[in-house]
């Protein structure tokens, strides 16, 4: 379960675009999050939601980003897909490959020293 929210400060976990700024270990905030266009009707009044797919992309404003701004969003908004990965476990006498998708982003409200090299932080 990834928990994500509208207001969520984040890092995003891979290089997506090196040359745009959209690299891992960059920070911003989410603005928004698109649903999967399977994705049941949503109660928007509830504070907590659980998706029975994940989104469609998230979008993120970046702190700094060489991205253009781009048709219909604010400047340093860029959207962020899901990933998916395969791994294999063992399960008994036989395999089982296991599917995972997640955003490249992960929460950034605390991180660690590793995550913050490079980076000008703020007291």
């Amino acid at each position: 379960v990834v928990e994500l929210a509208i207001g969520m400060e984040v890092m995003v976990t891979d290089n997506l675009q090196t040359e745009l700024d959209i690299a891992n270990g960059s920070r911003g905030e989410i603005v928004d999050i698109i649903l999967h266009p399977d994705e049941p009707d949503i109660d928007r009044t509830s504070s907590e939601v659980t998706l029975q797919n994940p989104p469609a992309y998230i979008l993120v404003k970046l702190r700094t980003t060489r991205e253009k701004q781009l048709k219909g969003l604010d400047q340093g908004v860029v959207p962020v897909t899901v990933q998916s990965s395969f791994f294999s476990i063992d399960i008994g006498n036989g395999r089982q490959t296991v599917e995972r998708q997640q955003p490249h982003v992960t929460g950034a409200y605390a991180f660690t020293d590793y995550r913050s090299q490079g980076q000008t932080l703020a007291p």
